[in-house]
């Protein structure tokens, strides 16, 4: 595949998804609300559950007699007064976003509404589906439910089955998700009340000292052959700043550090960024990270150094074209790298 035809390709790509973008009405900052939310319909996430009886049993077929199988995430919305329409037409139209890259969820919209003989709360529900050419996603797997007025135990239920519960009045998604992301603790991806006590490891002895490195200055060195630079850090001891590696040609390029920060650009790092940059040379932030968990022991690391190590040492070889990285922890040997061709 020549570079012309990788031009094109992103192009293709670029037009399409601007394309998809304008028939849905959907900015930017909206796809960073959406790809938020996928943290929590995707995740466990049971901290952001209402407060109700946790020892209580709820059977998944009882979500049955309202058409739900509890097979895929559900989307948990509740509306009593008309005022707050506009969170409902919000999710509604996230829920077609994520339609159009074929995640399939359902999405439960209450209207806790009285009953009376003006259904305000209930005719604006269905506006803002039919609003959204969804009238055909109604009460069908994958699709939109609407519950009018259900017992308190079925709110429960469904609250339990739920990946995210959203009341509209509360305010709008993105102040709501704010509010979710500060009640679940940053390192939220482990459960504590699953962790279980072990023997921790020794921690190694440095491996480099029998590299017979070049230069070699406490923190690494050049490779007896000088094709590559070898770092050892860990949460102990490390670089005193950021060390970066580029791997780049002429229309392609990605810059990482000991710490597996960086991003990746098409032909001019400044303009056209491919992935996030934290330019932190304190922090060293990266804006994307790989986790690895034990599910016997419950213990989780992260692949590079940052921003969840263990104790143990991190190994990062920095060649022309190529940049590894090594890492052991609890008897499990990891290995990841990045590589990039100098033509």
């Amino acid at each position: 595949m020549n570079i012309d035809s990788n031009k094109r390709i992103f192009e293709l790509s670029r037009a399409r998804i601007e394309a998809e973008n304008r028939y849905l009405e959907v900015t930017g900052k909206d796809v960073v609300v959406y790809q938020r939310l996928l943290t929590f319909i995707l995740g466990n996430n049971s901290s952001l559950d209402v407060k109700m009886d946790r020892e209580t049993i709820y059977p998944v077929s009882e979500l049955w007699k309202y058409g739900i199988s509890g097979d895929l995430p559900i989307i948990f919305l509740k509306i009593k007064s008309i005022n707050d329409i506009d969170t409902v037409a919000e999710m509604i139209k996230a829920y077609e976003y994520y339609k159009t890259k074929n995640l399939e969820l359902d999405l439960v919209i209450l209207n806790e509404e009285k009953e009376k003989y003006d259904t305000y709360v209930k005719d604006a529900i269905f506006d803002s589906i039919l609003n959204r050419n969804l009238a055909h996603m109604i009460n069908v797997r994958g699709g939109i439910y609407i519950l009018n007025n259900i017992k308190e135990e079925d709110k429960d239920l469904i609250t339990v089955y739920s990946k995210l519960v959203i009341d509209a009045k509360n305010g709008s998604l993105i102040s709501q998700l704010n509010d979710f992301e500060e009640e679940i603790p940053k390192n939220s991806a482990i459960n504590s009340s699953e962790k279980v006590d072990i023997v921790e490891e020794n921690k190694q002895e440095n491996q480099l000292v029998g590299y017979n490195l070049h230069y070699y200055n406490d923190f690494g060195g050049f490779s007896p052959d000088g094709k590559e630079y070898v770092i050892r850090v860990n949460k102990d001891e490390n670089v005193p700043m950021p060390w970066s590696h580029i791997m780049a040609n002429d229309n392609f390029g990605t810059l990482v550090t000991e710490g597996m920060a960086g991003y990746t650009w098409y032909k001019n790092s400044r303009l056209n960024r491919i992935t996030a940059w934290s330019n932190n040379p304190i922090l060293d932030i990266p804006a994307e990270a790989i986790y690895l968990k034990d599910d016997e022991t419950k213990n989780a690391w992260s692949l590079g150094l940052n921003p969840m190590p263990d104790n143990n040492d991190y190994y990062i070889f920095y060649g022309f074209g190529y940049a590894k990285y090594m890492h052991e922890s609890l008897r499990n040997k990891t290995r990841g790298g990045s590589i990039h061709s100098s033509k």
